[in-house]
């Protein structure tokens, strides 16, 4: 398992998974916009991350944001981990969609997400 710190105390870890990356997220209180509650823009940061890479693994090439779009349901605990999944829903050419999720420690949806990522041309 690849485990990457994206910043103290926000941590990701992944895995390939059949359909992209899976693994688990967690923020430390720092991350947090109510107390134990980590901040929304935070949460679409890993999500945007792990569709990333996982856009990266399929188009083979480093990948950028072109669109993402976060469904908020339930809100993600500081210091807890969470489930977080990435899965390709389609690559054509230079675009891939990746469809993502987190979710609680029982396995319950806390955020679903939409991404559409492009590859970063050679420089």
């Amino acid at each position: 398992m690849t485990v990457v710190e994206l910043l103290e105390g926000l941590t990701l870890a992944y895995e390939p998974a059949p359909d992209g990356l899976a693994g688990w997220a967690m923020a430390a209180g720092t991350f947090a916009s109510h107390p134990g509650r980590v901040h929304g823009g935070i949460i679409a940061t890993l999500l945007d991350e792990l569709m990333g890479r996982a856009a990266k693994v399929v188009l083979g090439s480093p990948a950028v944001t072109m669109t993402i779009r976060c469904r908020y349901i339930a809100p993600m605990n500081v210091g807890v981990r969470h489930g977080i999944s990435a899965d390709i829903q389609s690559c054509e050419k230079r675009i891939a969609r990746v469809s993502g999720r987190l979710e609680d420690e029982a396995g319950d949806l806390i955020v679903s997400a939409t991404a559409t990522f492009t590859c970063v041309p050679d420089s």
